[in-house]
Parts: C-alpha cells; structure tokens; sequence
C-alpha cells in the first residue's frame, strides 16, 4: 500500500519496553513494540483466528499470537510458524521524542 497519512500515537516514554501496545485510528488497528529508542508497528489481528497481537508475547523482535501461539516478525511482518502468513507493516517514525506512524490513504 502507498503511505501518505502520518499520524501521532504517543510519547516514546509511555509506550512500554518490549510489551505490546494497541493503536486505533479509524478501521486501523496496530500493534507497536518498542525496542528501547525504536518502535515497530504491525497489524494487531492475527490472521489465525483475530486474536490481539499486542496482546501476545514478546521480546520486541517477535510476538506470539496469545491464543494459538502463532510467531510473527515486529520488523517484516512475517510468519515464521506458518509459511507465506504475515501481517501488514507500518512505518514509525519518532521525532523529538513523539511516536508518529504511516497509515495507508
């Protein structure tokens, strides 16, 4: 998808270290980890069965689906339990200390 609407999720301060945090903004939900002074963002509903990945178990590089235990990449999206599943990838960005992330048009 083309990229264009960037949008403020929260201070890099309130966002958990290596938890999930959920973000709605219109028919979006995300999924963000924060590694320290990076964040990733992923679609929050596992493609399984709908499950919260912010939910799920995480280091910040991989998060476990919290129902069937399904592993997903925070940095590609992808599915290292089931080949060819992933999740959508949505570019972070922070600046001056705020958590921006790139939504779809």
């Amino acid at each position: 998808p083309h990229f264009s609407m960037q949008i403020e999720v929260a201070k890099l301060e309130e966002l958990p270290n290596r938890e999930g945090f959920l973000f709605r903004s219109g028919p979006h939900q995300i999924a963000l980890f924060r590694l320290e002074n990076e964040v990733r963002a992923i679609d929050n509903v596992c493609p399984h069965a709908g499950a919260s990945l912010a939910d799920g178990y995480t280091d910040g590089e991989v998060v476990a689906c919290p129902w069937h235990c399904w592993e997903f990449s925070t940095k590609t999206g992808k599915c290292s339990t089931i080949s060819g599943c992933e999740v959508e990838v949505y570019p972070v960005v922070v600046e001056d200390g705020i958590v921006k992330i790139e939504l779809p048009e």
